[in-house]
């Protein structure tokens, strides 16, 4: 389990944190975000495992972007029945982006065990941080106004997103050894 927060695609994959810094500016749009990359991620990944490897690398990569565009289509549908219509269009590009960034990763994993922790810990993080930007922006979440102290809309905005993922970030990425042994 330790993969959840160590390997995780938010920390390693600038695309990743993109959709969390920019789509989840609040608990509901970062709830479609993760809906989208669990229904994409193992059909993509299976794919890419289904791909051989004798083709040449650019071969390989127009493939899986293209099963990655054709696995899209059905499950944008989908997510369209599963969530109102003001979440979709509060997304707006992120929600394309999680077909383009799927398979930047779907080749970095050798074992599925270690793709289902990432992805399960990109989910948890993805969700945790859209609830904990709705709490300081708007002190709501999933729009029920909650006791909170301080409020700052600060943190709906995009750069108000970045400060609040690196101190996540700092948070959840263990540290090496050698630093904890400095201390």
């Amino acid at each position: 389990m330790n993969n959840i927060f160590s390997s995780n695609y938010a920390f390693q994959i600038g695309i990743f944190t993109a959709l969390i810094v920019g789509g989840a500016e609040r608990y509901r749009p970062a709830t479609l975000i993760a809906t989208a990359v669990l229904i994409l991620f193992f059909p993509i990944v299976g794919a890419a495992r289904a791909i051989p490897s004798k083709l040449p690398y650019a071969v390989r990569k127009i493939i899986l972007y293209a099963v990655s565009a054709g696995l899209y289509i059905p499950v944008y549908f989908l997510l369209e029945r599963l969530f109102p219509t003001p979440t979709i269009a509060e997304v707006g590009i992120y929600l394309p982006l999680v077909a383009v960034a799927i398979p930047s990763a779907a080749e970095r994993r050798e074992k599925v065990y270690d793709a289902f922790t990432a992805i399960i810990g990109f989910c948890a993080i993805t969700l945790v941080f859209g609830a904990l930007r709705e709490y300081i922006a708007y002190g709501t979440i999933e729009e029920i106004r909650l006791i909170s102290p301080i409020t700052s809309e600060t943190a709906a905005e995009t750069a108000g997103g970045f400060i609040l993922f690196a101190l996540c970030a700092a948070a959840f990425i263990p540290r090496k050894k050698e630093e904890q042994n400095e201390r």
